[in-house]
């Protein structure tokens, strides 16, 4: 799905009760603890190492730890935008506490903010063709359909 980047972005503000954390090797690795519990629900990578993970991340040409967006609750981390500086969204993980509550929408459209900023003329990521919560989400902050794959 694609996101244009010349039309505004809606307001999306983070839930009151959330705090922003900044994206180091202590909170990466609660965000892919957060990752792997939510993945086991169906969408998404099967469980990875951290170490695995935290080295292919932070190796990766276009990693900006700027660009990962961490949200928590009294330092429990229960959403994870992850952006890389081409502007592909890796991965949106939500708790399922903290689902249908606008926090999926508040990280994304940092992230879609982010990538405005640095100049970036469309934000695209993939998601499941199962995953009518996330393609509804997606659809409403304006992204679109550009490619099916299998």
């Amino acid at each position: 799905m694609r996101r244009d980047l010349d039309a505004p972005l809606a307001d999306a503000p983070l839930p009151a009760a959330l705090t922003l954390l900044p994206f180091d090797i202590d909170t990466a690795r609660l965000c892919r603890e957060l990752m792997n519990h939510v993945y086991a629900d169906g969408f998404g990578d099967s469980a990875v190492a951290f170490d695995a993970w935290w080295t292919w991340v932070t190796t990766d040409a276009d990693y900006a730890p700027e660009l990962m967006f961490v949200a928590a609750e009294q330092g429990r981390v229960v959403g994870f935008c992850h952006c890389w500086r081409d502007g592909f969204i890796k991965d949106l993980v939500v708790d399922r506490a903290w689902r249908k509550r606008g926090l999926g929408a508040a990280l994304l459209t940092m992230a879609l903010a982010a990538s405005t900023a640095r100049g970036i003329p469309f934000v695209d990521l993939k998601t499941d063709i199962d995953n009518a919560t996330a393609q509804s989400l997606y659809r409403h902050l304006g992204f679109r359909i550009v490619e099916r794959v299998g």
